[in-house]
């Protein structure tokens, strides 16, 4: 699968005034606050719009809760009380986490896919079962306020803008990784091309 992660990612600056984020500041103290904060850095920086959790150290591609809490000088239960409490404020979906032990949610999506069209990249790949966004939402830019440009391609792919969006499913995402990769780069350019040159 591509590496579909952000350098940086939008932080709103009124969060600490969010009631969900008063709700786990309220229970929990300013730790609820940087661990939540510190899972959607992980978050947006890894896969873009969501976490695998993990134990197995083995595994470094997905996340290890262990090296997450000895980096940041915290205990294991004060992890598993903030991430309890994330996901009974909803600020992670619970279905998601229960079934694939992962986080995300509705707004970390909006954020991740609206924040690579506006940077024009070219592809992005998203898998069907950890989607829970509506992709229709991509065709208004809340950030510049106009239409973006929108249309389904042959392939079943969605194009918002510049931006090709592919869909595949998690068995899907080991087979011939490599090989697709280079391929889907290349037919994902031509079919931008065709439809448009790139905004300037």
């Amino acid at each position: 699968m591509a590496n579909n992660g952000l350098t940086y990612f939008p932080h709103d600056t009124n969060s600490c005034n969010d009631v969900k984020i008063r709700i786990l500041m309220g229970k929990i103290g300013f730790l609820g606050y940087g661990i939540y904060y510190s899972l959607l850095e992980n978050i947006y920086y890894e896969k873009g719009y969501f976490l695998e959790m993990n134990n197995d150290i083995k595994d470094p591609d997905k996340f290890i809760k262990e090296l997450f809490c000895s980096d940041r000088k915290i205990k294991e239960l004060e992890f598993d009380e903030v991430l309890l409490e994330c996901i009974n404020l909803k600020l992670f979906d619970k279905s998601r986490y229960e079934k694939y032990k992962i986080l995300t949610s509705r707004r970390i999506q909006d954020t991740y896919f609206s924040t690579i069209v506006d940077a024009r990249r070219l592809r992005c790949e998203v898998i069907n079962e950890l989607l829970i966004y509506d992709m229709d939402n991509l065709k208004y830019s809340k950030r510049t306020k106009q239409e973006r440009k929108t249309f389904k391609s042959n392939e079943g792919n969605t194009i918002v803008n510049n931006t090709v969006f592919t869909f595949i499913d998690f068995k899907d995402i080991d087979k011939n990784n490599n090989n697709q990769d280079m391929n889907k780069t290349s037919l994902v350019k031509k079919e931008v091309e065709k439809k448009w040159k790139p905004i300037v």
